[in-house]
């Protein structure tokens, strides 16, 4: 990965006596869309849930929205599943990636 300059730009506080640095205003972070599927490997009659979230490149999650049932088309950059058979995200302590699933978008 090639090496990136940037100009950071200095944040004085007037409220405060200290001053902060920004995270420069050219980095650019981009939004994606991911899929979480939870089902139950044990029970397979448990309904499966389907999770939607808008998060950038680093992982931080802007939105979470519970779909009705499962999409029609490949929107999502990856899909990921939890077979434990929990019901919400915050429950969960792992996730498995899915790779070239057919609700993933294609690449190029």
């Amino acid at each position: 990965m090639p090496y990136a300059w940037f100009t950071w730009t200095r944040l004085v506080d007037f409220n405060r006596s200290n001053s902060k640095y920004s995270v420069p205003q050219n980095v650019k972070t981009t939004k994606r869309k991911v899929l979480v599927i939870l089902s139950n490997r044990l029970n397979r009659l448990q309904k499966v849930r389907f999770v939607e979230l808008d998060c950038d490149d680093k992982g931080n999650i802007f939105k979470e929205s519970a779909l009705r049932k499962q999409p029609r088309k490949a929107i999502y950059a990856e899909v990921w599943e939890n077979d434990d058979g929990k019901t919400a995200i915050s429950s969960c302590t792992r996730f498995k990636r899915k790779y070239g699933h057919p609700l993933q978008k294609p690449k190029g």
